[in-house]
């Protein structure tokens, strides 16, 4: 078995949802269109079983602090907040890395068919201003075995 496998961000294995201006240089660079903003890995089909880390690799300039991991099971198919992680996110636009063990929650086990990240998490509260410029620029995600 590897210890690491990268989840490529490309149109052909991945859906976007309230992001624009995407393209790639040295990362995977979109801006943040309105306060949902996500990337669903379609077909996944990872064994949370043997892999219980997601390392994700990012620069975000927003004005949130929290991300959010989704994913499905066999038995439970749909994205909902029992089968996610939040994440504490740096957002003053400085490169960083966030290794997240999704074994804190325990419904990670078995074969995870979607995977869906949420760089900026919003609340339904929070006052939405499209004048302030959101930008995300995501370098890797991984998911692995331990943390190196």
């Amino acid at each position: 078995h590897e210890d690491v496998a990268e989840l490529k961000i490309n149109e052909g294995c991945c859906s976007f949802h309230q992001v624009a201006n995407i393209h790639y240089n040295n990362g995977f660079i979109f801006d943040v269109t309105d306060r949902d903003p996500y990337i669903t890995w379609n077909k996944c089909n990872i064994n949370a079983d043997i892999f219980k880390y997601i390392h994700i690799k990012m620069s975000v300039t927003a004005d949130s602090q929290m991300g959010q991991i989704f994913f499905t099971t066999k038995d439970s198919q749909n994205f909902c907040i029992e089968n996610s992680i939040n994440i504490e996110i740096d957002n003053s636009g400085n490169m960083k890395s966030y290794y997240i063990d999704m074994s804190q929650n325990e419904n990670w086990h078995g074969m995870i068919p979607l995977l869906r990240f949420d760089p900026l998490h919003y609340t339904r509260e929070f006052n939405w201003d499209s004048s302030v410029k959101r930008t995300c620029c995501i370098e890797t995600v991984e998911i692995m075995r331990e943390i190196p």
